[in-house]
Formats: structure tokens, sequence, C-alpha cells
């Protein structure tokens, strides 16, 4: 079956504030585990998803390798563009590009930039990536219930 969208590709993309790239195991496991593992707050992010927090930056190393090999979703790495530092992930993912369908998931911010222009930009510079240049016809996002915040 011919169709009109192509399956979003392991790319760099870049906003004012953010580079998103391809998440890369062997760069970003020290990095990530700081910005998901530096304080009591930090540790939260992990409420709402189905893994993490990590005992280890090894430990964190070993599963980034399986996001990095996974197609769908395609998991990036949130860098923030003031100082070259990792300081979350996002994904594309439940990808069915017959229908130019993908979600937004996966997502987490090391606490310090939660709700900055940086958490913003990323889902901006995202969706203007699936919606513009791919054309996608919906985009999906969703958050657990009692992610209060997320929600709001």
């Amino acid at each position: 079956m011919n169709t009109p969208w192509s399956t979003p590709i392991k790319r760099i993309h870049e906003g004012d504030h953010v580079v998103i790239r391809p998440l890369s195991a062997q760069l970003d496991a020290e990095a990530l585990f700081d910005a998901g593992h530096a304080s009591v707050l930090h540790l939260a992010s992990w409420r709402y998803l189905p893994y993490g927090p990590f005992r280890t930056v090894d430990a964190m190393h070993d599963w980034l390798v399986t996001c990095e090999q996974s197609a769908d979703p395609l998991f990036h790495t949130v860098v923030d563009k003031r100082n070259n530092t990792p300081v979350g992930m996002i994904s594309i993912m439940s990808i069915v590009a017959q229908f130019g369908r993908a979600e937004l998931g996966h997502i987490w911010y090391d606490a310090r930039i939660q709700r900055t222009a940086i958490t913003t930009e990323t889902a901006y510079v995202l969706l203007c990536y699936l919606f513009d240049e791919l054309r996608y016809r919906r985009i999906e996002w969703k958050c657990d219930n009692r992610n209060i915040r997320s929600k709001n």
C-alpha cells in the first residue's frame, strides 16, 4: 500500500533553546543519570514511567542501549543549548505511517528544567517535524491520569 506519509527517522532537531538528537547510550548515560537522580525531586520524575529510577549509571546505560536500538519508539536525548548538557528524553512512538499518526512519549526531564522554554520547545520542535515536514494527520500525547502537573 502506498502512503503519502514517511516514517520518522533518527535525526537531529534544533530550536532556540534545545537540541533534540538521537539517543546515544555511550554519550548520554552519565548526564542523563545525573538529570534523573540528583535529588529526591529528580527521582520523582520516574513516578509515572514504567522504568527507573536506576540504581547505578551502568544500570541506566544498559537500559539506554536497548532504547538506542529501538525503531519504535525512536528515543531522543534533549540537550540544553546553553551548556550542551543532556537534560531529559523524549520519543516518537506508536508510529503508524500508513495513517499519518504518531505519539510523543517516554518524556522525562531534569527537575530543574521542567516547565521551562526547553520543555515547551522540545514538544514544539517535534510537532513541527511531524506535522509540517512529514505532514502527519494526528500526533498524540498521553499522560498518567495521576500526573496532575502534566494534565494541567
